[in-house]
């Protein structure tokens, strides 16, 4: 059962010179975004690259730090993410 938090994935087109990385003042540990036909994991601390390394399988796809994901799989991505404390949006 899901819980009461809502899991927010973001849309965003990239322009030339923008950076998707968010300000992460916000203690943000993981940020997504939604590609359509892939979202877009990017891990932005330690704490996220180590829960992905103990909980996701080693089959997983990476593009340039970013874990892809299908979008059926986001929001139970997310919400695991999220109940072992890491700050998701």
């Amino acid at each position: 059962m899901l819980d009461n938090n809502p899991v927010v994935c973001y849309s965003h087109t990239m322009m030339k010179g923008d950076n998707m990385a968010p300000n992460n003042a916000t203690n943000l540990d993981v940020h997504v975004v939604n590609h359509g036909s892939l979202f877009a994991f990017e891990l932005l601390t330690q704490e996220a690259r180590e829960w992905v390394d103990q909980n996701v399988s080693e089959e997983a796809q990476f593009f340039g730090g970013a874990l892809m994901v299908e979008p059926r799989y986001a929001m139970d991505l997310a919400t695991g993410m999220q109940n072992a404390g890491l700050e998701v949006r």
